[in-house]
Order: C-alpha cells, then sequence, then structure tokens
C-alpha cells in the first residue's frame, strides 16, 4: 500500500469497545486491521514487555491505502469512537 497508518483507542468497558468496531464495521469504513485486547491482556502486555498501555479494553487499529484514503479512514474511526 502507498500508506499505512495506526491508531489505538481506549475504552472504559469492553461492550462500547464492541460496539465501536460494529458500527465501523457496519458504515463500511476500511479498516486493513483491528485487534481488540481485554483489561486483563494490556496488563499481561504491560508485564511481559515493560510497556505502559491503559488497563483498559482497548482497540488496535491499521489503516492501508492512498495519503487520502488512510486520512479519512482514521478520521472517520475517530470520530466514530468520540460518539
Amino acid at each position: 500500500p502507498e500508506s499505512i497508518a495506526s491508531a489505538v483507542c481506549e475504552f472504559q468497558t469492553l461492550h462500547g469497545a464492541v460496539d465501536a468496531t460494529i458500527a465501523i464495521i457496519q458504515c463500511g469504513i476500511p479498516v486493513a486491521r483491528v485487534e481488540l485486547l481485554d483489561a486483563a491482556t494490556c496488563a499481561a502486555v504491560n508485564k511481559y514487555s515493560k510497556m505502559d498501555l491503559a488497563v483498559t479494553p482497548t482497540l488496535f487499529f491499521e489503516f492501508h491505502g492512498s495519503e487520502a484514503g488512510v486520512q479519512e479512514q482514521s478520521r472517520q474511526v475517530g470520530d466514530l469512537v468520540a460518539e
């Protein structure tokens, strides 16, 4: 792909993260990759990899495409997640 970008979105609840993923898919936003980590998994990643992720449900996104397309995809996801 011409351009690749990533984003990390933290949620207060697992339900909120799942609902956001469903909304993104239903809107037809072409996300190349989305990964969901629950709070326990974030804690395990922090311990194993010496990272400092928030210990809360988290979505990791990856976007592929043209520069303009990737910017639009990430903006659309950001707008949906902010709701």
